[in-house]
Parts: structure tokens; C-alpha cells; sequence
């Protein structure tokens, strides 16, 4: 015969992790995915950056685009409307690869709850950035083909904050696209030494809430 005493306990117990296990806040959450692509401008009906909710980067139209792969670990991290950041990338680092060109879909960097409520900026930390290049043409004589770095110094590759606002509602999901703009960083890659500067990278990478 069942010990009603240890039933209830086992109840508490059970409504206690449950409680725990909810780390949105009182108001809910929604899902975010983090996604990447090369260059969102150079793909078959990319969209230019003044359509992003938090855009920035400059324009890789004079610097065409290239062929290759482009690969590279980041944190993200939104922040509300309070001044707190939240990390969306619970795991610390994440890696993805993508093609240089902004050809085929979009990769799923990762994705995570996100409390409900009011953001209004976004920030990707990136740890390193490496790309191989089969075919990059920039004007009309200069062939760019190898790999290429962003140049890092202790495991930090370069930060792109991005203003931006938006909302997540609870049961709702959200995507944050991170557009490398690759062909806008590699056309000011130093061949010699097949880096790029920091600088160079933080200005061209745009993001995008959707």
C-alpha cells in the first residue's frame, strides 16, 4: 500500500523541478534561431540590408561575389529594452559553415527560449572566421583563390553590435540572420599575409531580426 505521505512529497518534488525548469520569466518565452548565410545581397533574390530590422554592413555590389566556403564560431547575445544582456547561445561558441556566394539555404547556426518582452539591439561575438576561396574576382584583373582569416587576437575575431527593435512573444518563434557579406570583407583581403583586418569584418557583416 502507497505511503500517501511520500506521494506528496514526490509531488512537491516534482513541482519544484518543474518550476526551475522554467528559466523564461513570468511572461513566457519564444524560440530564436540563429541562422547564417555568405551574402545575403549576392544570392538569387537577396535582400539589401535597409530592409533589416537591425542591419548595418556596407554594400558588396562593387566587389562581386565569390566562391567558396566561409566558416566561423560566435556568441550571440540580444539585449532588452532594461539594458540587460541575454545570452542566446547558452552552449558558449557555436560553428557554422556556410558558401561564400549566399547560394543554397540559409545554415542554422543554433536556437534557443528567449524570455518574452522588448529588445532593441543585437551582438555577435565571433572567436574565429576562416574562408577558402575557389573563385573571387574583384575588378578586372585580380583573382583571389586559397584561404583567408579575420584576424583575431586572443580567440576574438571581431564584435558586430547592431541596433535594432523587436519583440519576442510568448509561443512565437524569431529568427536573427546573420549576413556575413563575405565578398565586401574578402575584396580587402591582404594577399600576402591571406588576412583580413578586424575592422574590415565588423563594418561589412550585417544582421537582421525577422
Amino acid at each position: 500500500m502507497l505511503n500517501l505521505s511520500k506521494l506528496g512529497l514526490m509531488g512537491l518534488i516534482v513541482f519544484g523541478l518543474s518550476a526551475c525548469d522554467d528559466t523564461t520569466g513570468p511572461g513566457g518565452g519564444g524560440e530564436m534561431q540563429i541562422s547564417a548565410v555568405g551574402d545575403a545581397s549576392s544570392a538569387p533574390g537577396g535582400s539589401s540590408s535597409s530592409e533589416s530590422t537591425a542591419s548595418g554592413g556596407e554594400s558588396s555590389s562593387t566587389a562581386g561575389s565569390a566562391e567558396g566556403t566561409v566558416e566561423f564560431r560566435a556568441r550571440v547575445f540580444v539585449r532588452t529594452t532594461a539594458g540587460e544582456w541575454v545570452e542566446v547561445t547558452r552552449r558558449g561558441a557555436e560553428s557554422a559553415s556556410v558558401q561564400a556566394s549566399g547560394t543554397g539555404q540559409a545554415a542554422l547556426v543554433t536556437s534557443a527560449r528567449v524570455a518574452a518582452g522588448s529588445y532593441n539591439r543585437v551582438r555577435v561575438r565571433f572567436e574565429e572566421v576562416n574562408a577558402n576561396v575557389t573563385s573571387f574576382r574583384i575588378g578586372v584583373g585580380t583573382l583571389l583563390t586559397g584561404s583567408f582569416h579575420v584576424q583575431s587576437e586572443g580567440g576574438h575575431a571581431g564584435t558586430v553590435e547592431r541596433d535594432g527593435s523587436f519583440e519576442i512573444r510568448g509561443g512565437s518563434s524569431s529568427r536573427l540572420l546573420i549576413d556575413l557579406n563575405s565578398g565586401a570583407w574578402l575584396s580587402r583581403a591582404n594577399t600576402q599575409t591571406r588576412a583580413v583586418s578586424r575592422a574590415d569584418f565588423e563594418t561589412a557583416v550585417r544582421l537582421r531580426v525577422e
